[in-house]
């Protein structure tokens, strides 16, 4: 039962993230081509305000309620009361900051951080209410309409207004256009009443919710710590194509990754709630995750140099020295950040936060220490490859630590990657030398991963041709 209403998740998950990864594309190759760097910086800024908002409010108080399977209108109301709290504690922070540096040029970029920080805070909850009322079919059509309106506004505006000003612009509209027609669905879906006491809603309910807002917002801390180190090393000017190389390395993540944890969580949660079938949803899923996004990213460095001429003719060699790198930190973290929805689903919130709180002060003294020595920018990227590989590996540890999988299970699961994982990238690489063509090669690609998968996982090959992940 949880496998099937993941699989159903999986599905339209990956309907609307296709149709949306074609037109973020299409933004995002629009985007590289009409600002110059310095434009390229200051919206790389816009934009750190904007996945702050993302990070701290689109889960925000209303996790618990998906985590926990429970809510009636006074929970909703108490959540809601605190998420409103934050988030003007949250703006009147943003604008204090703001006017300390005194930017009074870029009011209109406060503006529109401000309000797109309101908008997540509000409309989040009906998002969430139609994750737990199992409503995806409809989120995928409403994610693929807001997005495409967004790609329409810049199109039709492009010309006429400051490309900067456009994208920002673009971004609170589809944002508002979403939440409001999420809202709009909630009026059509009778109201959920659960029949549970609510004499431990601080308990049950507010504490993982808090635990979780506090873990996303230092997790998105640290997480911008290199933005903070390249802004004050060397500018805005290597800021913006350092930030355009990022976005291109991590599209993939927040692409796939979106697909399986919004599958994963609602269904492994109520599995746990349950008690039932934890260690196969986890091993099995995470298996699908990894044969799908290792040989991807692995696939997109082999030929990042031609993908990034072909996007972006005129910025491609300043782009290409951060990608390589990026490309190798984007698919650890990718990794990591699923762990983290394994480990939120099945109640570790509370773990995740002190979790964040080590990271977040590492992160911030080795950035103290890179300032004070002036660090080269190609040491810098090479040591967060390895920093991250380090937390991921302690984080897979400790996951399956947690959870009472068969030993034998885990090895032979681990050996099939192992062989998997070997033989295509030893395929995909001949390839490249063989034959130049992109997309030959992504043609030969494609053949390989499901003549591989099929030779050594008949049963993952079934599963992934059905649109299975467990």
């Amino acid at each position: 039962m949880f496998s099937q209403r993941m699989n159903s998740t999986f599905r339209w998950q990956l309907l609307s993230t296709a149709g949306i990864t074609l037109i973020q594309v299409t933004t995002l190759v629009l985007l590289g081509r009409m600002m110059g760097f310095k434009d390229l910086g200051n919206f790389a800024l816009l934009q750190i305000t904007f996945r702050f908002a993302l990070a701290a409010f689109e889960p925000g108080m209303f996790f618990s309620i998906i985590q926990q399977h429970e809510l009636n209108e006074p929970l909703n109301k108490k959540l809601n009361f605190i998420q409103t709290r934050f988030a003007i504690l949250t703006v009147l922070a943003f604008v204090l900051i703001f006017l300390y540096t005194q930017e009074f040029n870029a009011w209109p970029f406060a503006i529109i951080s401000c309000l797109l920080l309101f908008t997540i805070a509000f409309g989040s909850r009906h998002h969430n209410y139609l994750i737990l009322i199992e409503k995806q079919k409809e989120i995928a059509f409403l994610q693929i309409l807001s997005y495409t309106i967004e790609l329409i506004f810049i199109f039709s505006t492009i010309s006429i207004y400051p490309a900067l000003y456009v994208f920002s612009v673009g971004i609170l509209l589809r944002q508002l256009i979403y939440y409001s027609m999420c809202y709009y669905l909630c009026l059509h879906f009778p109201k959920m009443e659960s029949v549970v006491s609510f004499k431990n809603i601080s308990i049950n309910h507010i504490r993982p919710s808090i635990h979780n807002m506090a873990s996303q917002i230092l997790s998105f801390i640290q997480g911008q710590y290199d933005t903070l180190l390249i802004l004050l090393l060397f500018g805005l000017q290597t800021l913006g194509p350092y930030n355009l190389a990022s976005e291109f390395s991590f599209l993939l993540f927040s692409k796939i990754n979106p697909i399986f944890s919004k599958a994963i969580f609602p269904s492994l949660s109520k599995a746990n709630k349950q008690l039932s079938q934890l260690d196969k949803i986890i091993l099995s899923s995470f298996t699908s995750y990894l044969y799908i996004i290792i040989p991807i990213y692995f696939f997109i460095w082999l030929h990042a140099e031609f993908i990034l001429n072909l996007a972006y003719p005129n910025k491609a060699s300043e782009i290409n020295i951060f990608v390589h790198y990026f490309l190798i930190i984007a698919l650890i973290k990718a990794i990591n950040n699923i762990l983290t929805t394994y480990l939120l689903s099945i109640g570790f919130s509370k773990w995740i936060l002190h979790w964040n709180v080590l990271l977040v002060v590492s992160n911030y003294l080795i950035c103290t220490l890179f300032l004070y020595f002036s660090i080269d920018i190609i040491i810098f990227l090479k040591f967060n490859i390895i920093y991250a590989f380090i937390f991921t590996v302690l984080g897979i540890i400790f996951l399956f630590k947690n959870i009472s999988v068969s030993k034998i299970r885990l090895l032979n699961t681990s050996l099939q990657l192992t062989k998997f994982l070997s033989l295509l990238i030893i395929t995909i690489y001949a390839n490249s030398l063989l034959c130049e063509n992109f997309y030959l090669n992504s043609l030969l690609a494609l053949v390989s991963f499901f003549i591989i998968l099929y030779l050594i996982n008949h049963q993952k090959f079934v599963q992934l041709l059905q649109f299975k992940i467990s």
